[in-house]
């Protein structure tokens, strides 16, 4: 009979009587990780790969080569086993990841050869979608972002700061001149990322405000008919560079470069000047906090309807493993229907 399954459709692998038991926790990985080549449009890395990224990749082609054989009903498990393992290869190349554990190679290694010559029947396949969860979670968890090996504390606003935040926060005027004044209020307080999260917030709604009049044929006064972009732009990649692991500066960092991507030559503008390298920066500090990856996410979507398939722009974006990080927020937000909809829309148009 089948053994019990969990609440994911697996059995239980405590019960299972074939499955590897749970080994208790080794060595951990190394402190450091070699510098690789990187990988190039056609994932060729130019040098020799890890042994690691070796085992990833024939796992890959083992679960490709059984899903072409392979009944039905086993695609979807192939699938997102697939999408797992490349997941890993490209932590692995990036070396977020340093090795793969003994314990996951002996689980994917069983899960494959479930299908090496006689097929296990259905009812008694054994599916385990946690195997990668504590390898993953390694990764992604552990509280508060980081500065210099320090959990980072965001630093008190003197008095003259909250007056600026405060007013930023009631900031209205979305004309050219508006837009120049709230520009130079940040540059004033380039330190304070209470005031920087209050002007890119306002920054992010005023232009949303724009582009909605300008689709709508509405008056072209406003700086997002213009040049906006330019205007504005550098103002939030210093804020993004400067607080890399503050959560209110990244989400409306991403937030308002999107509204930068819409307004007219926005888009080229962010891709120029690594845009969507600073949303995956984010989306990998702050892994942990959703609105964060969804603010990357919609970033890196409203990019990929700015530009064509064919385009320098969506080229770069393919060669960067984008698509990769999207599948990871994904996992680790599941139930977040926002981020789930600008990752599987622009997920398929980022993967090389």
């Amino acid at each position: 009979s089948a053994p019990p399954r969990n609440a994911l459709g697996s059995p239980s692998a405590s019960l299972h009587p074939l499955m590897p038991p749970k080994k208790a926790s080794g060595k951990t990985a190394a402190s450091t990780c070699k510098a690789a080549p990187k990988a190039s449009a056609g994932g060729s890395t130019g040098g020799v790969k890890s042994k690691d990224v070796v085992w990833a990749e024939t796992q890959v082609h083992q679960l490709q080569t059984q899903r072409s054989t392979g009944p039905a009903w086993l695609e979807e498990m192939h699938e997102w086993h697939q999408g797992q393992l490349e997941l890993l290869v490209f932590r692995l190349q990036d070396c977020s990841l340093q090795s793969v554990p003994q314990q996951l190679r002996d689980d994917v290694e069983f899960y494959v050869s479930q299908c090496d010559g006689q097929l296990v029947p259905e009812e008694d396949f054994f599916i385990d979608r946690d195997i990668y969860d504590e390898v993953f979670a390694a990764r992604t968890s552990g509280g508060a972002a980081t500065d210099g090996g320090r959990a980072y504390v965001r630093a008190a606003s003197s008095e003259a700061e909250a007056a600026a935040a405060k007013e930023l926060q009631g900031w209205s005027d979305g004309s050219s001149g508006g837009f120049a004044s709230l520009v130079k209020i940040l540059s004033q307080h380039v330190a304070c990322a209470e005031v920087q999260q209050a002007g890119m917030a306002r920054l992010g709604a005023l232009l949303s405000e724009a582009n909605s009049g300008a689709s709508g044929g509405g008056e072209a006064s406003s700086p997002a008919s213009g040049s906006a972009a330019k205007v504005v732009a550098p103002s939030i990649f210093a804020a993004l560079k400067r607080f890399p692991n503050d959560v209110g500066v990244q989400k409306t960092g991403c937030s308002a470069l999107r509204g930068v991507v819409k307004s007219p030559g926005g888009c080229t503008v962010v891709a120029d000047a690594g845009g969507a390298e600073l949303a995956a920066t984010a989306m990998k500090a702050l892994m942990r906090d959703v609105e964060v990856c969804r603010a990357a996410a919609g970033l890196l979507y409203a990019m990929v309807q700015e530009t064509a398939p064919t385009s320098r722009e969506r080229l770069v974006m393919k060669t960067a493993g984008y698509d990769a990080l999207l599948r990871e927020a994904l996992a680790k937000h599941q139930t977040d229907h926002g981020l789930d909809w600008a990752v599987r829309v622009a997920m398929p148009e980022l993967r090389a």
